[in-house]
C-alpha cells in the first residue's frame, strides 16, 4: 500500500477506518479522498457557504444563492445544493448512520 493510502487510515477502536476528508472505495479496497464539495467522516457532509471545493478550503466571493459548494461563484447557479446532488453511497451512508 502506498504511503498516500496510508494516511488516509485512522483508527477507531481498534479498527482501521478512513479518516474524515476520505470515504472507502469498494473496488480498490483503499481510502478514496472526497470529492470536491464534500468533507467529513465519509464524506457526509456538503461544504457550507461561503465555502467551496476541494476539502471545502475555497471561499465564494458572492451571495449565497450564487456559490455552488464544489465549483464556486456561478452565474447560472440558484442553490447551493440543487446542482449536485449528494452521491448514492454518500446517501447511503448518511442514512445508515441516521443522520
Amino acid at each position: 500500500m502506498d504511503s498516500k493510502a496510508l494516511a488516509a487510515i485512522c483508527d477507531e477502536n481498534g479498527m482501521d477506518v478512513c479518516c474524515s476528508g476520505y470515504i472507502f472505495n469498494k473496488t480498490s479496497g483503499l481510502c478514496d479522498k472526497c470529492p470536491p464539495g464534500y468533507t467529513g467522516y465519509n464524506c457526509n457532509y456538503v461544504c457550507l457557504y461561503p465555502y467551496y471545493g476541494e476539502d471545502c478550503f475555497m471561499k465564494c466571493e458572492c451571495t449565497a444563492e450564487m456559490c455552488d459548494f464544489v465549483s464556486g461563484c456561478n452565474a447560472t447557479s440558484t442553490t447551493a445544493t440543487s446542482s449536485h446532488p449528494l452521491p448514492s453511497t454518500i446517501k447511503d451512508t448518511i442514512l445508515s448512520c441516521g443522520e
